[in-house]
């Protein structure tokens, strides 16, 4: 029979990636070709801790996006088909 052995996975002492915060991540201000100011995140592609700026980048997008959904539509996921 297997021998079932039970241990916290972030044992205590032991130190965990910081997830990422806004001035971890370079946001710039470009203007579209209609004048139109838009926000772009700038990441570096060789930093160590690439993945959990990116979830933040990712993060900020959605938000945004959900925002605009839930006030053009009234629903922040979808577009509501009224029939």
């Amino acid at each position: 029979m297997a021998k079932v052995v039970v241990s916290p996975l972030n044992p205590r002492g032991k130190k965990t990636r910081r997830a990422a915060n806004r001035k971890d991540v370079k946001i710039k201000q470009l203007r579209d070709e209609n004048g139109k100011l838009i926000r772009v995140f700038s990441l570096d592609a060789n930093d160590s801790s690439f993945g959990s700026k990116l979830r933040y980048a990712f993060g900020k997008s959605v938000a945004k996006a959900r925002r605009e959904n839930k006030k053009r539509f009234g629903a922040p996921d979808r577009v509501l088909v009224h029939d």
